[in-house]
Parts: structure tokens; C-alpha cells; sequence
């Protein structure tokens, strides 16, 4: 059950950043691109993506790519088990 809930402001994330380490954080995303709908894993990266936010996600932690050394989040999507890794 939901006990409380914030609104972190826009563009702050080291804000959203400290929210996570206490549980999870649900965030509108762009999800209209094929690129999207269509990924299977690894670090997502794409700058056309859009800013259009049509769908929902929950943000679950964060962390940095060991390959590459690049930071990046873990979501949760409805999508299924098809979806990602």
C-alpha cells in the first residue's frame, strides 16, 4: 500500500537520485519510438527519442555500466517479459 508520495521538481537528478535510494520512483517517458518498443538490453541511449510523455514507468535504482563506464537507470515497465532484459 501507498503510505505517502512527493512530486520531485523537473530536471533535478541528484533529487531524484537521493528518492531512489529510499524506494521507487514512477516517471512519465517518451515510449513512441520503434527503438524503444523495440529493445532487448544492455544500456538504452537514444537522443531521438523524443520529449513526448506517453507512458509510465517505474525507476527501481541506478547504477554505471561496467563496459563502458556509463551511468544509467533500471526501470520496470508493464510491458512484459518480452520487453528488455
Amino acid at each position: 500500500a501507498v503510505d505517502s508520495m512527493r512530486l520531485l521538481p523537473r530536471d533535478n537528478e541528484a533529487l531524484l537520485m537521493a528518492a531512489l535510494r529510499l524506494g521507487p520512483v514512477a516517471i512519465p517517458i517518451a515510449a513512441g519510438s520503434l527503438s524503444f518498443m523495440s529493445y532487448q538490453g544492455g544500456v538504452y541511449d537514444d537522443e531521438t527519442c523524443g520529449r513526448n510523455l506517453n507512458h509510465a514507468v517505474l525507476l527501481v535504482g541506478f547504477g554505471t555500466d561496467a563496459a563502458s563506464g556509463r551511468p544509467f537507470y533500471r526501470l520496470k515497465n508493464s510491458w512484459g517479459s518480452g520487453w528488455g532484459e
